[in-house]
């Protein structure tokens, strides 16, 4: 049988690591959204928010907080009807069926829910640790580091000179970064997709930069003005 190649470190056990400051507190609400729904599924026809939020509150033993004052600023009142149907999905994928056609979004915060607006949201940026020494080998940094800032919410990172997320990755394999919850659960994806990908395949800058040519999408764009890490 053929032998695994010594020098390609394994993908990791872990996928993500939080590293903010409610880091602990939000484990279970992290966990929970991880979690399937329960057998009953969800099954919302024309049901008001706040009734909705307190049937998930009670269902999932989750603290669920709605955020009134963003919610005010877009136009979205409590009793705002909810049509949902959903079945053998993760809570996380199910709340973002029941809140994207309002535009609104979700944000773990110390031990709680909050639902709140999109643009409320990307004011909470939150750091995570990805394990990705398996995705880097070579020249794979850069690429890795080109790929995320083209294709992942390419409008929020500083580097392109509009939002204030950041991401950098360290000689050790570790990418720190900081985000918003639903743009980690994007670089989630996209990390999961690229290890489905031949290892002759990953991440070859040559390929990569050729892509990205065809789509007009220029890297070397990052931008030391900000630095959310708290480094110089």
């Amino acid at each position: 049988p053929s032998q695994p190649n010594p020098t390609k470190p394994k993908p990791p056990q872990r996928t993500r690591i939080w590293a903010t400051s409610g880091g602990v507190l939000n484990r279970p609400i992290n966990a929970a959204l991880e979690g399937r729904l329960t057998k009953s599924g969800l099954d919302f026809n024309q049901t008001p928010l706040e009734e909705t939020v307190e049937f998930l509150r009670d269902e999932y033993k989750l603290e669920i907080q709605l955020d009134t004052t963003a919610l005010d600023g877009v136009g979205i009142d409590l009793d705002e009807l909810i049509t949902c149907s959903a079945r053998n999905i993760k809570l996380r994928a199910a709340l973002n069926l029941i809140l994207r056609p309002l535009d609104l979004t979700f944000v773990p915060i110390d031990g709680y829910l909050l639902i709140t607006s999109q643009e409320e949201a990307e004011t909470r940026l939150l750091v995570a640790i990805y394990p990705v020494a398996d995705l880097v080998a070579g020249n794979g940094r850069d690429a890795l580091t080109d790929m995320v800032f083209s294709q992942v919410a390419s409008e929020t990172w500083a580097t392109n000179g509009r939002g204030a997320a950041d991401l950098r990755i360290l000689p050790s394999g570790l990418m720190v970064v900081s985000q918003t919850t639903s743009v980690h659960d994007q670089i989630v994806s996209l990390l999961e997709a690229l290890r489905q990908v031949p290892d002759e395949e990953l991440l070859d800058p040559a390929v990569l930069y050729k892509q990205e040519a065809g789509r007009g999408v220029g890297g070397g764009r990052r931008s030391r003005s900000r630095d959310p890490f708290g480094g110089g």
